[in-house]
């Protein structure tokens, strides 16, 4: 559906007509799931043939392009942002970006016909918007995976995704970095995100 709708955009383009309708629907918070999924989907039916390195590589640029990556480097280490240089908080979006990439080419490894489907739009108290998804497993029976979605500027980014929809994990990966930085700060978190990415390439 996604493919077919940007063919017709393209299309559209260089016979130079313009459909406003068809455009913002591409750049709503659900258009910007179904772009994203469509890479995650590319990665994990061709998983064999990329390999983790192309699965990373695949992965890479939309996770870029899809979550707001210096919000979420941020909120993972709390109250220490505050404390870091331009270019640690330039490291740390960039370590955290490489973990993020990695997880996901390490889970989606094996492909057995599984599908995405992404249901609704829900707006919260705060005006940020929850994207509610599912995957449909090889036995047809959906797993929820809802994204939580802040406008940035006039673009929509994710800043948390809630696993079988409720487990928070940015709220998991704060709890687990902020330790990281007491005990052994700037230095071994990055260290400890580094060994994790070198792990999941394993």
């Amino acid at each position: 559906m996604l493919k077919n709708l940007c063919l017709a955009v393209t299309a559209a383009t260089y016979l130079g007509f313009s459909n406003p309708a068809v455009i913002l629907a591409q750049d709503t918070p659900s258009g910007e799931i179904e772009r994203y999924y469509d890479v995650l989907h590319d990665a994990w039916t061709r998983a064999d043939e990329l390999g983790f390195s192309g699965r990373f590589e695949l992965l890479e640029p939309a996770i870029r392009d899809t979550f707001n990556m210096p919000y979420i480097a941020q909120f993972t280490v709390g109250r220490y942002w505050k404390k870091l240089t331009d270019d640690q908080r330039v490291v740390l979006i960039d370590a955290v970006t490489r973990l993020s990439a990695a997880t996901y080419a390490s889970r989606f490894d094996k492909y057995s016909g599984e599908q995405f489907k992404v249901l609704s739009e829900s707006q919260t108290d705060r005006g940020d918007l929850l994207v509610l998804t599912n995957i449909i497993d090889s036995k047809g029976d959906p797993v929820d995976i809802n994204y939580l979605m802040r406008q940035n500027s006039e673009d929509w980014r994710i800043i948390d995704i809630y696993l079988k929809g409720s487990i928070s994990e940015l709220a998991t990966r704060r709890s687990e970095f902020t330790s990281v930085m007491k005990r052994e700060g700037f230095d071994g978190l990055i260290s400890a995100i580094n060994k994790k990415v070198a792990g999941l390439e394993e």
